[in-house]
């Protein structure tokens, strides 16, 4: 058993610009995230670097800056995680399924889907917390981010279809974890080299389309690093920089073209799951059809 690697990298693109509704579905989430983006940029990062370039820093207007943000990437990670679980779907059962069936799967499953998320997070993130807090004790024990990277790479792709099994499977947050286990087991390497290769390819469309938005940028950011002394008001000049760039129409048609073309991994998820499962249910049909008398 096993993947087809190129050729489930070509569908997952394949899909996305055939089937209309993940297109549409794909923009949708763009266009919500963009305009949260813009709430980052013009709330509460504008007042944290503010306060900071300021001869005297006021901490409530930094504090008050830094709970925004909390509050602005936990609604972020919130609402992808919605999106994500309709492309899922709308992916696995293809043209057969509409946009607004796809959302009410989305719906329906979302807490069993956030859930499987959150042990992931747990599971990936809490050792480096572990590992920051250790580096503070001994700063010789930062060695161990090399063991944890590759736990990470380890962990985080034999994970990576707890949400499809969640959201596709129906199945219980914990179950669809171990299920995600299970069918990796055995098949790591290839599902790393569909993981990588796209990957790969995401990130050269991703920079040939950003490179309007690099160069409005990198002359501050040249100047700022050959730079020997660096102040508040420097950082605060390099941010306004980058909030220019990304909000300026140029910033903005590329970022949405970035976030749309992301919808491919997830695509690549649901083609794996289904792969999976289907390589689960063929010798279930064999045996059953030995058992039917003839």
């Amino acid at each position: 058993m096993g993947i087809n690697v190129v050729e489930t990298v070509k569908e997952s693109i394949t899909r996305l610009f055939t089937d209309r509704g993940l297109l549409a579905i794909a923009i949708i989430e763009s266009i919500v995230l963009i305009a949260i983006s813009m709430l980052y940029s013009s709330g509460p990062i504008s007042n944290i670097t503010g306060s900071l370039a300021a001869p005297s820093p006021d901490a409530r207007l930094i504090a008050s800056g830094i709970a925004q943000l909390v509050v602005l990437v936990l609604v972020t990670l919130l609402v992808q995680a919605f999106f994500t679980f309709a492309i899922l779907t709308k992916s696995f059962y293809g043209k057969n399924m509409g946009i607004n069936e796809a959302f009410n799967a989305a719906i329906n499953r979302y807490p069993s889907g956030i859930l499987a998320g959150i042990v992931i997070g747990l599971a990936l993130f809490v050792p480096y917390i572990v590992i920051i807090l250790l580096t503070v004790i001994s700063p010789v024990l930062f060695l161990l981010m090399i063991p944890y990277i590759a736990y990470v790479a380890y962990a985080g792709i034999m994970l990576s279809l707890a949400f499809p099994y969640a959201v596709i499977g129906k199945r219980g947050a914990i179950d669809s974890l171990r299920s995600s286990w299970s069918a990796i087991k055995g098949n790591w390497w290839p599902i790393f080299g569909a993981y990588l290769l796209l990957a790969i390819a995401y990130f050269i469309v991703s920079s040939i389309i950003q490179i309007p938005v690099y160069a409005q940028i990198a002359p501050a950011y040249i100047s700022a690093f050959t730079n020997a002394t660096h102040t508040a008001a420097q950082s605060q000049s390099l941010t306004s920089v980058a909030t220019r760039a990304a909000n300026s129409p140029i910033g903005m048609v590329t970022g949405f073209i970035a976030q749309v073309l992301g919808a491919w991994l997830v695509i690549l998820f649901a083609l794996i799951y289904a792969q999976m499962s289907s390589q689960k249910e063929q010798p279930k049909q064999a045996k059953q059809q030995r058992k039917t008398p003839r």
